[in-house]
């Protein structure tokens, strides 16, 4: 993927939560990964969900309910680590 700042494009990437878990597997240990958003849209449809704000409310107690299930599915996770 690229992202453009002004009239430069840079290059950018995501690393996934287990590539980021090996990284840091030198120095830490992973103690937990859970997803952040799966089940929320991405912050550019904001609109919708001043449109059906109950919806977005169960959606919100879904992921939260559910989000160490899908550890590092979501488009963003929290990893936590502990130094060895």
């Amino acid at each position: 993927a690229q992202a453009k700042i002004g009239h430069t494009h840079i290059p950018i990437w995501y690393p996934s939560a287990r590539q980021v878990r090996e990284a840091f597997a030198p120095w830490f240990r992973p103690l937990q990964t859970e997803s952040l958003g799966f089940w929320l849209p991405p912050s550019y449809l904001e609109h919708l969900v001043h449109r059906w704000p109950r919806l977005f409310q169960t959606l919100n107690r879904l992921d939260q309910a559910t989000a160490s299930w899908w550890r590092g599915w979501g488009d963003h996770v929290i990893i936590v680590l502990e130094k060895i």
